[in-house]
């Protein structure tokens, strides 16, 4: 956004609509040279063919300069990866794993089987059974004894 608006008011001091201010008058200066070099090749008495190299080497320049810098010697892909301030990656990486395991741990888990029953009747050939059972309290355990005769 800066950019375009520099740009623009270089624009229109070079086409004289603005006045030129000191900081701006090297853009313009550019902006004036460039706008000679369209005028030139526009032209249609014009036989030559500007130079391609000359051309290439100040797009090359550019791209250049445009290229983000390598990273230092001696560090590693995760090191650019953490940047500067590890925790605030491995913090809350940590704190997600953790979550991840802990949730699978709960919906995997497998439900506690019920022991308790309700006895209706006890079958046997010979002895005694006695049996326990509170029917008010469901939580207290059922008892079932055997007691062999002889």
């Amino acid at each position: 956004m800066f950019e375009k608006q520099r740009l623009k008011r270089a624009m229109k001091a070079a086409d004289g609509e603005a006045p030129v201010k000191g900081a701006d008058r090297a853009e313009v200066e550019r902006v004036k040279a460039m706008s000679d070099l369209v005028k030139t090749a526009a032209r249609a008495d014009l036989q030559e063919v500007p130079p391609f190299d000359a051309m290439w080497s100040g797009v090359e320049r550019q791209l250049n300069q445009a290229r983000p810098p390598l990273a230092e010697e001696g560090e590693g892909w995760w090191q650019t990866l953490l940047g500067r301030n590890p925790i605030g990656v491995l913090a809350p990486a940590g704190a997600m794993l953790l979550a991840m395991v802990l949730g699978a741990l709960w919906f995997l888990q497998h439900p506690v089987a019920s022991n308790q029953c309700f006895v209706d009747s006890y079958d046997v050939e010979s002895g005694a059974v006695l049996i326990d059972q509170d029917f008010d309290d469901p939580q207290r355990p059922t008892v079932i004894w055997y007691v062999e005769e002889g």
